[in-house]
């Protein structure tokens, strides 16, 4: 019922693609996870690739969510 893309373990760069057409045309209650990230680009990659579920560490989770501006723009409102 589910298929695991390590981004960082797998050396075959389409399998995203390729797992999401043996999905579509087996079975849509297939689940793909993608794990082993080390980047915010490699989170975005996966959900690009139509993975249903990502593991992410806490410090990768960090940087996909942190922004410049609007940090500096809310501290400018409340300090």
């Amino acid at each position: 019922d589910y298929s695991i893309r390590l981004y960082h373990k797998n050396e075959n760069k389409s399998f995203p693609w390729d797992a999401v057409s043996l999905r579509n045309s087996l079975d849509k209650h297939i689940k793909l996870i993608g794990a082993s990230f080390r980047t915010k680009e490699e989170v975005s990659e996966a959900i690009m690739d139509e993975m249903d579920y990502v593991t992410v560490p806490p410090n990768v989770l960090e940087l996909c969510f942190n922004n410049e501006q609007a940090q500096s723009d809310y501290d400018k409102l409340y300090t």
